[in-house]
């Protein structure tokens, strides 16, 4: 598969108004998704084909009034049988 994810699972439901992520370098041609989900099983999207800058934190901002338990990043090379990502730190706001 082209696709990879990481989910996080807050202790209690919140609203989540931003992330700060930070990543390792990338492939070419490799974006991701975020997603978030009240019950683990059914996610939404709230973030679609982001690229960032690695090794910098960046801000990700949600859609306002973005109530979560469960947040997942998602991301795509479809050029690769695999994808690989490097995540190294996640901050919810």
């Amino acid at each position: 598969s082209a696709t990879a994810w990481w989910r996080v699972a807050l202790a209690r439901p919140e609203v989540v108004r931003r992330l700060k992520v930070k990543t390792g370098p990338t492939p070419p041609g490799t974006w991701f998704d975020v997603e978030t989900s009240l019950d683990g099983e059914h996610f939404t999207p709230v973030a679609s084909r982001l690229r960032l800058a690695s090794w910098h934190m960046e801000d990700v901002p949600l859609p306002p009034g973005t109530r979560t338990s469960f947040i997942r990043l998602v991301w795509h090379n479809p050029g690769l049988t695999r994808a690989h990502f490097s995540l190294f730190e996640v901050e919810a706001y």
